[in-house]
């Protein structure tokens, strides 16, 4: 993938995702290379059928390689892609690069790929897929990510801001409202139909799991994912979530037991611009 994971000495649950083999110093110099494979993993085809659409057929990654192969021999993947793209707002004539839905749901549609590709956790249901307009947001937290060894459930909430403090503030305070309210118990069990896997033998498993799921008998947790550009380092990020912590804006239990995945992106406008180039050029 380009990318890899490194997780903080004092935490694992916290990881940086960054170039590999390139120092702070090369990432900024080689940022285009940074932002091509992230653009490449938002526009690879099973990607895009995988988590952002509701096609039965794509429900499993396995079933979506072979729809996507099936496609491929009839000569109408581009069309099918452009399908996609557009239910999205995301195609060449419609892509708005500063709109704020835009800016989320693509931060949402990375970290499902990032939290699944860096095996951090499995996704339940994608919200990006259940979209109903371009211009509106799927409401709700950004992602549900599930974890059927250990019946965990994770809320994801994805942010893609400037400045990594403001990004956290944001992130933490979502994930309260959630966490206290249990909603998406219920948003799962109405929505089975929606769930994705791996495989048709797991997604079988978790189905039939939520079927007779007891709220009360299963983990909640969080996974935060920050994607900023005024932050690189361990220490940097360290430093800000212990300054969260002491100023109580964020609880300790938050940082120990969450899972963070921070993204430096360098610079989100210079980042927004190449990948705007890149739609354009499909």
């Amino acid at each position: 993938m380009g990318l890899i994971k490194e997780s903080f000495e004092e935490n694992s649950n916290i990881n940086r995702i960054v170039l590999e083999n390139k120092t702070i110093t090369e990432l900024r110099i080689t940022a285009e290379e940074l932002y091509d494979i992230i653009s490449e993993l938002l526009l690879d085809r099973e990607n895009l059928f995988y988590y952002c659409t509701q096609r039965k057929t794509c429900r499993t990654l396995k079933s979506t390689k072979k729809y996507v192969k099936k496609l491929i021999k009839q000569k109408i993947l581009n069309q099918n892609v452009d399908e996609v793209l557009m239910s999205m707002g995301w195609d060449k004539n419609h892509l708005n690069i500063s709109n704020s839905v835009f800016q989320g749901d693509l931060g949402e549609y990375l970290m499902n790929i990032v939290i699944e590709k860096m095996d951090i956790s499995k996704s339940l249901i994608s919200k990006v897929s259940l979209k109903t307009s371009p211009s509106m947001p799927a409401y709700g937290n950004d992602n549900i990510f599930y974890d059927l060894n250990s019946n965990t459930l994770y809320f994801g909430e994805s942010k893609f801001r400037k400045k990594t403090k403001e990004a956290l503030l944001s992130t933490y305070n979502s994930i309260q409202i959630h966490k206290s309210s249990l909603t998406e118990i219920s948003y799962i069990k109405n929505h089975t139909s929606d769930f994705i896997s791996e495989s048709g033998a797991i997604l079988k498993r978790i189905e039939r799991k939520f079927e007779t799921i007891d709220p009360s008998q299963v983990k909640i947790n969080s996974i935060s994912f920050v994607m900023t550009e005024d932050k690189y380092t361990e220490p940097d990020y360290k430093e800000i979530l212990d300054s969260l912590v002491t100023s109580k804006q964020i609880s300790n239990d938050y940082i120990t037991n969450s899972i963070i995945v921070f993204l430096p992106i360098i610079s989100k406008c210079d980042f927004l611009q190449f990948f705007e180039k890149k739609v354009n050029s499909l």
